[in-house]
């Protein structure tokens, strides 16, 4: 079987034909794509990936699930969902393996996160928030870019940036159609903002969910490693920003400097509004300290979001409705289909190829770890993405000896900044592209690349240094 594929991928013939594809997408992808490919493909030559019957069903279901999310020819929980049908099938797991690959906190800090802000989103929490940064900024372009960008960062951080990417999107266009200025400039960088201000937090973005849960960091822990990273990665970005837009910001023409709507005017329920301030400010505070109380993220989140279920009146039913139950159970068998990798050997497989790589070289690990995130999560989402890598990065952290922690730091920066790469590398861009294009504000694909690659180019690039020198020169 080895002579027969290396007769057929002979593998200079290999690396042409495939870096032929990628030529056109992405030069440091084409580059990153012949190094894995040279690295794999010469250890397949010596018959060091031989793989057993079980190995190559699980690894054919992973990649068939991979593929169908890719393409799109089936929505991604309907996806998920076939695979951990299909893996039950093949005798991979069982039922009982099958919920114990799954990882619970995650997916009840979810659900609490997204009864919250389904909680403000009827309030008119945002709206709110909104307008009244429009009152401060008296509708001066650059001001609004500005506040924006930060406000958006800021609430990514504390809340899920999809449902904050997807609320601020909407406020923004409505704002911009009253005043009368192109919203695009504005959308584009507020997904951006929300990529990167929800890598700041255990709680920010899905991915930062799933690396904090899965290695039982602490939301103190979490902010201390990678707040300051994002805190300079924004003022980058709000600097390039400026200068990229520059023209945009000066061509528009303002009529008026406060929002015609009070702010007050848009709080929809005052109750529920006045019931979700209270319950959030406990929630960050329990967040911050439940390494000294002893409760767990996810419990917190659950508490908080039933204390507003049970108080919070007769709009409750509506939020549970809206609630993305399809996402998180697409959380759940991205989690089994994985588990059925690990259970067979491939990711341990694959770690041991890659902490050949790297050895006993921090800086190299770091690097590595988090370019191959950033770059990945430029072609896929960085959700899946992450499920794949975490379990990769612990064997890796465990064959080679390096500490465990910096590497996680370095792929939580290139899975949620890389995820500005296009705009369907993360679920906030995704959102907030459905969501200007329903207000007949289309982005395209290459109109969000020009802009989105150069941020990548730069925050993962100042971060992945950062992270070097900190645990790499000085660690």
């Amino acid at each position: 079987m080895n002579d027969a594929f290396m007769s057929y991928f002979h593998i200079d013939h290999f690396l042409i034909d495939r870096g032929r594809i990628y030529k056109g997408e992405c030069g440091i992808i084409n580059i990153y794509f012949h190094f894995f490919a040279i690295l794999f493909v010469k250890r397949l030559r010596k018959g060091e990936f031989m793989l057993s019957n079980a190995q190559i069903i699980a690894l054919g279901i992973f990649i068939f699930v991979y593929a169908l999310i890719i393409t799109s020819i089936r929505e991604k929980t309907i996806a998920g969902v076939f695979g951990l049908v299909l893996l039950g099938a093949f005798s991979i797991l069982t039922v009982e393996e099958m919920i114990a690959y799954v990882d619970w906190e995650a997916i009840m800090l979810l659900f609490g996160l997204m009864v919250i802000v389904g909680a403000f989103r009827e309030a008119g929490v945002f709206a709110y928030l909104t307008a009244y940064i429009i009152n401060f900024t008296k509708c001066d372009p650059r001001k609004m870019h500005y506040m924006f960008i930060g406000l958006t960062a800021v609430l990514a951080s504390l809340l899920d940036s999809v449902t904050v990417a997807l609320f601020m999107v909407t406020v923004t266009i409505m704002i911009c159609e009253v005043i009368e200025v192109n919203p695009k400039p504005y959308i584009v960088s507020e997904i951006i903002a929300a990529n990167i201000g929800g890598t700041a937090t255990a709680i920010g973005n899905p991915p930062s969910i799933m690396i904090a849960s899965a290695a039982d960091l602490t939301f103190v822990e979490f902010a201390a490693n990678m707040a300051p990273i994002t805190i300079l990665c924004l003022i980058l970005l709000t600097l390039f920003l400026r200068y990229y837009y520059k023209d945009a910001m000066e061509e528009a023409k303002v009529k008026m400097e406060r929002c015609p709507v009070p702010p007050r005017d848009l709080v929809t329920d005052e109750k529920l509004f006045k019931l979700c301030i209270i319950v959030f400010l406990v929630f960050v505070v329990l967040m911050i300290s439940h390494s000294f109380i002893h409760i767990s993220p996810a419990i917190i989140a659950l508490g908080c979001s039933g204390v507003i279920l049970f108080l919070g009146g007769k709009k409750m039913p509506r939020i549970l409705h809206k609630v993305e139950w399809p996402t998180l159970l697409f959380f759940g068998s991205l989690f089994v289909v994985v588990g059925g990798l690990a259970k067979v050997g491939i990711l341990y497989m694959i770690a041991t190829g890659i902490a050949g790589l790297i050895g006993q070289n921090m800086i190299a690990g770091i690097f590595l770890v988090a370019w191959t995130s950033a770059l990945g999560s430029a072609a896929v989402d960085n959700i899946p993405l992450v499920a794949t890598l975490l379990p990769i990065v612990f064997d890796i952290s465990q064959i080679t000896g390096l500490e465990l922690k910096p590497l996680l730091w370095a792929m939580a920066l290139g899975a949620c900044m890389g995820g500005n790469a296009t705009i369907v590398a993360s679920a906030a861009g995704i959102v907030a592209q459905s969501a200007s294009e329903k207000a007949k504000y289309p982005i395209t694909f290459f109109e969000f690349l020009k802009v989105g690659m150069l941020s990548v180019l730069l925050t993962v690039g100042v971060g992945s240094v950062y992270l070097a020198i900190r645990f790499g020169v000085f660690g």
